[in-house]
C-alpha cells in the first residue's frame, strides 16, 4: 500500500495516537474516525483508559486528531454494536459459555462497517493501533504476530479475511509497548505516555459482569440460580453463600487416600486449590497439572468469588 489516504481508527489512547504520528511521518494522508458503540460514564479518561468507547474517550480522540492536524469523524455504530456484540455477549453467558466480544467487534464492526466508512470518505484503507503485523507472501496476505509478544493481539483478529488485511495497516506491529511509550513522550505526549492500560471490556468499564447482566437481562437472578459444588467423585459438598460479598464458602474433607482433588460448580470449569491457609485461594484449572496435593483426613474451607 503506497502513500495513500487512510482512515485511522482513533480511541484517544496512546496506541492509536502513536500509530497516527507514525503514518503521518511516513507521508500518509489521514482521516480520523472514532466509534460511538456504547455510552458509559467513567472517571478521568486521561488518567486511566477504562473503556475505549466512552464519551470522554471520543472527545479525547477528536482532540488528538485535531492536534495532529487531520480531520476527525465520530461514527455512530451503537445499534449495530448492540445487535452483533452486546447481544451475543449476553446470549453466550446465559448459555454457560464465555464470549470474546472483541473478536466479534473486530470482524463485524471495525473491519466491517469501518471499511464501509472508509469507502464513503474516499480512503484507500484503514489503520488501527493493534499489536499485530501483516505479511504479504506469494500474492497473499497473512496475519502475523507482533514484535512485542507480550502485547500481541492477533488472537483478537483471527476472523479477519485476506481482503480485510489487504486494506489494513498496523503501524505498531514492529514496536514494543515501552518503545511506543517512549515515542509518545518524545513527541510531546508525556501524560498520554504514562497512561495505565485497560483490560476491561469497553462496554463494562467497571469490569463487573454480574452487574451488567443483572441490569440487561430481565429476571437475571431468577434465571441464574446457584449450581451444586461437587468433589472429583461427584459427591455434593457443603456450601454457603455470602450475598453481601458475593462469595461462596465450600467445605471439603479429604478422603482417606492422598491425592489430587478439585472442586467445581456445576456447568463451570473446575477450580484447583492452590494454597493451604485459613482462606484457601483457588484458580481455574486449565491444564492437567494441579498446584497442590491435599493430605488425607483434613478439612479445608475454600472461598470462591461468585
Amino acid at each position: 500500500m503506497g502513500k495513500q489516504r487512510i482512515l485511522m481508527a482513533m480511541s484517544g489512547g496512546i496506541d492509536s495516537t502513536v500509530s497516527a504520528i507514525l503514518l503521518l511521518e511516513q507521508g500518509y494522508e489521514l482521516v480520523g474516525a472514532t466509534f460511538r458503540t456504547f455510552d458509559s460514564i467513567k472517571e478521568s479518561c486521561i488518567a486511566k483508559e477504562r473503556g475505549c468507547c466512552s464519551f470522554d474517550s471520543i472527545l479525547e480522540a477528536k482532540h488528538m486528531a485535531e492536534q495532529l492536524g487531520f480531520e476527525h469523524h465520530i461514527v455512530d455504530f451503537r445499534q449495530a454494536f448492540k445487535e452483533h456484540v452486546i447481544n451475543d455477549f449476553i446470549h453466550e453467558y446465559m448459555h454457560g459459555r464465555t464470549p470474546n466480544p472483541c473478536v466479534l467487534c473486530n470482524s463485524s464492526i471495525k473491519w466491517g462497517m469501518l471499511l464501509d466508512k472508509a469507502d464513503e470518505l474516499g480512503c484507500d484503507g484503514i489503520a488501527t493501533g493493534h499489536y499485530a503485523r501483516i505479511v504479504q507472501q506469494n500474492g497473499h496476505w497473512f496475519l502475523g504476530t507482533a514484535a512485542d509478544t507480550q502485547k500481541d493481539q492477533t488472537y483478537f483478529l483471527w476472523r479477519l479475511t485476506e481482503s480485510n488485511l489487504a486494506r489494513t495497516l498496523f503501524p505498531l506491529g514492529g514496536l514494543t509497548k515501552p518503545q511506543v511509550r517512549q515515542f509518545a513522550a518524545e513527541h510531546g505526549f508525556v501524560k498520554l505516555s504514562q497512561k495505565t492500560e485497560s483490560q476491561e471490556i469497553c462496554f463494562i468499564p467497571d469490569n463487573d459482569y454480574r452487574r451488567f447482566l443483572t441490569e440487561n437481562v430481565a429476571d437475571f437472578e431468577e434465571k441464574v440460580t446457584p449450581g451444586d459444588f461437587v468433589d472429583a467423585d461427584g459427591h455434593d459438598l457443603e456450601s454457603s453463600y455470602d450475598s453481601d460479598n458475593a462469595v461462596w464458602t465450600v467445605s471439603l474433607t479429604v478422603a482417606a487416600t492422598e491425592g489430587n482433588y478439585y472442586i467445581s460448580q456445576a456447568s463451570y470449569q473446575p477450580y484447583t486449590i492452590s494454597s493451604k491457609t485459613s482462606y484457601v485461594s483457588v484458580q481455574r484449572n486449565t491444564a492437567d497439572g494441579v498446584l497442590w496435593k491435599l493430605k488425607p483426613a483434613d478439612t479445608y474451607e475454600v472461598k470462591l468469588n461468585a
